[in-house]
């Protein structure tokens, strides 16, 4: 979790959220606890795919792919599939997610 208070609330709060709502979608949830940041410096630092956090963002902008899948070969710690995985997040999942909300 960052140590900036910043994004280790949004993170904070998104999780509980996702535990008191289980069924709101992922994205309702982002919507919510990302609401009036647009254009805020939040440094989130390297967040993971799979942990609690990243696997809300995955749900929210991977429509390519499920968050079971991104589960089950980061699992099997095939290294070619983390780096595709890796890769996706890096590059198309994450940036959708800032671009969404307008953060840097």
């Amino acid at each position: 979790m960052p140590t900036d208070p910043i994004p280790a609330s949004i993170i904070d709060v998104a999780l509980r959220l996702r535990t008191s709502h289980p069924h709101a979608p992922a994205r309702d949830v982002l919507d919510l606890v990302m609401q009036g940041r647009t254009g805020q410096q939040i440094a989130f630092g390297d967040v993971s795919p799979t942990s609690p956090f990243g696997l809300i963002v995955v749900e929210a902008f991977d429509r390519a792919t499920q968050v079971s899948d991104w589960i089950a070969f980061y699992r099997q710690a095939d290294p070619r599939a983390i780096a595709v995985f890796d890769g996706l997040w890096r590059d198309e999942v994450w940036p959708v997610f800032t671009a969404c909300y307008g953060i840097a």
